[in-house]
């Protein structure tokens, strides 16, 4: 009979990103026919003590034109444009930066909104995030930090 490992369910005591690391959970773009940008996904880091360099990016992609689709989102700190065609361009996906998409340019077909930023949660009892960067933004409502017991 073998014998249950006692650090099987533990969580992980410490989690610690390079400066060239990069975390990606970006959107895809939206399907040509005036689709949305895909949202950016969650992510959360939990351990009693983080050291997070590099990136972490969680952008929205952009949105899809009646001809083109969306652009990826961006692995930077930066929105995905939304492509350019018949019905306008679409709009751009979340990140530091998002914009509206532009106004279609006939009555007939629309392109699609960019997807939304996604979340970024650091739980930890101390942590080091000096280098770290993120999109969306450290300082928006998509990046949260809070302290385990």
């Amino acid at each position: 009979m073998r014998t249950p490992d006692p650090m099987a369910n533990r969580a992980p005591l410490r989690i610690r990103a390079s400066a060239e690391s990069l975390i990606d959970v970006r959107g895809s773009g939206g399907q040509s026919g005036g689709g949305g940008g895909g949202a950016g996904g969650a992510v959360l880091l939990e351990a009693p003590e983080v050291e997070l360099a590099g990136r972490i990016v969680a952008n929205g992609g952009g949105g899809g034109s009646c001809s083109a689709r969306g652009s990826l989102g961006s692995s930077e700190v930066a929105r995905a444009p939304g492509a350019e065609g018949c019905g306008g361009r679409g709009g751009a996906g979340g990140g530091a930066d998002a914009v509206d998409g532009g106004d279609a340019i006939d009555g007939t077909e629309g392109a699609g909104g960019g997807g939304a930023a996604g979340r970024i949660r650091v739980n930890a009892t101390s942590g080091v995030f000096d280098s770290l960067r993120t999109s969306p933004l450290r300082t928006s409502a998509g990046v949260s930090f809070g302290r385990l017991p």
